[in-house]
C-alpha cells in the first residue's frame, strides 16, 4: 500500500513540490535541475498513485486538452525534417511538451480540493515574498548585486521574476473572498509588497501583469456606468503620461526611434535590437513561410549587433524576443495557427462566459496576459508563462470542479 504522504491530497506535499517547480526554473546553476526533478516526481509518483487508486481514467473534461497536447507533440516532430539543427529542434519540443504535461497534472491535482488550491496560493506567496523581501533588503543596502544591475529576487532574469511575482499575487487576489478576514488583510499587504518589488526590478512586463490582473478583476466586477468612468480615468492617466517624463513613455519613444530613425540609437540598446530582430526574423519567415526553420533554431540565424561587443565571432545568436514571430520561425504559418487558435478560443469564449462562471474572469485575465506578453517575450519554453496558461486551460474546462469538491 502506498503511503498517504505521497497523495496529491496532502497539501504539504503540494506546497513542497509547487515551490520546487515554480521557484527554481529561473535560477542559474544546479537549481534548474530541481525544477526537472520535481516535474519527474509529479509524473512518476502521482501517476503510480493514480494507477494504484484506480483513478487513472481520462475524464471527459480532459479529452480536449489532452488531444491538443498530443497534437502539439506530433506536429512539430513531423517538421523535424526541415529544421536546420534537428537535435536542437527535438530538444525544445521535449522541453515545451514536458513543461505543459507537468503543469497540467500538477494543477489538476490542486483542483481536487478547494482547500488545497487556497492553501497552495497563499503558501506560495508567503514563501516567495519572504525569500525575496530578504534579498530586496540586501540589494537596497548594497550587500548583493545583480549582473544587469536590476533587482531580480532569487532569479537571474528580472522579467521572469517580476512576471511570476505579479502572477502569484494576482491569482491569490482573485480568491481573496474565499479566505478569512485576517488573511484578507495579509493578502492586501502581500499584493502591496509584490508591487513594490516589481517597481524596484524596473520590469515593465511585471507591472503589466500585476496591473492587468488587479485592474481586470476590478473592472469586470463594475456596473456598466462605473466601467465607463473607469475607462475614462485610465484614458486620462494615459494622456497625462504622454506629457510627463516617465519610464513607460521613454521606452515607447525609444522604440519609435528604432523604427523611424535607428541611427540615433546605440546598437546596444534594447529598442534597437528588438526592432532589428523583428526585421531580420521577417526576412527568414518570408523564405520559410510554410515550415519555418525548426524549434529554437532562430539562435543559429539571428546575430544582433550587440553580440559583437562581447565576441568578434559569437558562437551562437539569440531568439526573436517575440513569441508570435518565434512560432513562425519554429514551424511556419501552420504552427502559429495550431498554437494560438486554442488560446484565442479561450480568450473569446471565457469573456462570453464571465457571467456564467465567476472563475472565467481569471481565465480571461490569464489568457490576456499570455497574448500580450508574447509580443515582447518568447514564452513557449518559459515555465512561468506555461504555468499560468495551463492554469487558465484547467480552470476553463473545470469551472465548477473545485466548488463541487470543496471541503
Amino acid at each position: 500500500m502506498l503511503p498517504q504522504y505521497i497523495s496529491y491530497r496532502n497539501k504539504y506535499i503540494i506546497t513542497i513540490v509547487g515551490a520546487s517547480l515554480l521557484f527554481t526554473f529561473g535560477i542559474k546553476g544546479p537549481f534548474f535541475y530541481l525544477n526537472w526533478l520535481s516535474g519527474i516526481f509529479i509524473i512518476a509518483i502521482w501517476g503510480i498513485y493514480d494507477y494504484y487508486k484506480n483513478e487513472h481514467k481520462i475524464q471527459k473534461e480532459d479529452l480536449i486538452p489532452i488531444g491538443l497536447l498530443i497534437f502539439w507533440l506530433i506536429f512539430p516532430i513531423i517538421l523535424t525534417f526541415n529544421s536546420h539543427d534537428k537535435i536542437l529542434h527535438l530538444k525544445y519540443i521535449i522541453i515545451s511538451f514536458f513543461y505543459i504535461v507537468v503543469c497540467y497534472i500538477f494543477i489538476k491535482k490542486i483542483f481536487i480540493q478547494k482547500t488545497n488550491l487556497l492553501y497552495f496560493l497563499i503558501s506560495m506567496n508567503v514563501i516567495w515574498l519572504g525569500a525575496n523581501l530578504v534579498l530586496l533588503i540586501f540589494f537596497l543596502f548594497g550587500i548583493i548585486q545583480y549582473e544587469n544591475g536590476y533587482f531580480s529576487g532569487i532569479f537571474f532574469n528580472r522579467n521572469q521574476f517580476a512576471v511570476l511575482t505579479g502572477s502569484l499575487s494576482g491569482m491569490l487576489f482573485y480568491f481573496i473572498n474565499d479566505y478569512q478576514m485576517k488573511l484578507k488583510k495579509w493578502i492586501m499587504i502581500s499584493v502591496a509588497f509584490s508591487v513594490l518589488m516589481i517597481l524596484v526590478s524596473s520590469s515593465l512586463k511585471g507591472l503589466f501583469v500585476i496591473g492587468l490582473m488587479l485592474g481586470l478583476k476590478f473592472f469586470l466586477e463594475l456596473t456598466a456606468k462605473k466601467k465607463v468612468l473607469f475607462i475614462s480615468a485610465i484614458t486620462v492617466v494615459i494622456i497625462v503620461l504622454f506629457f510627463i517624463d516617465n519610464p513607460v513613455m521613454d521606452r515607447i519613444n525609444r522604440f519609435m526611434l528604432a523604427i523611424t530613425e535607428p541611427h540615433l540609437l546605440k546598437t546596444s540598446e534594447s529598442a534597437f535590437n528588438r526592432i532589428w530582430l523583428m526585421k531580420e526574423s521577417w526576412g527568414i519567415i518570408q523564405e520559410n513561410f510554410l515550415t519555418g526553420i525548426g524549434m529554437n533554431n532562430s539562435i543559429l540565424y539571428l546575430y544582433p549587433p550587440y553580440l559583437y561587443f562581447f565576441n568578434e565571432n559569437p558562437p551562437i545568436g539569440t531568439y526573436s524576443h517575440n513569441n508570435y514571430i518565434e512560432m513562425f520561425l519554429n514551424g511556419g504559418i501552420f504552427t502559429v495557427l495550431f498554437y494560438y487558435l486554442p488560446i484565442t478560443y479561450l480568450f473569446i469564449t471565457s469573456l462570453k462566459k464571465i457571467h456564467e462562471f465567476s472563475l472565467m474572469k481569471l481565465v480571461f485575465t490569464l489568457i490576456s496576459i499570455k497574448l500580450v506578453i508574447d509580443l515582447a517575450q518568447v514564452s513557449y519554453f518559459d515555465f512561468g508563462v506555461t504555468f499560468i496558461t495551463v492554469f487558465a486551460f484547467v480552470v476553463y474546462y473545470n469551472p465548477t470542479m473545485i466548488e463541487k469538491r470543496s471541503d
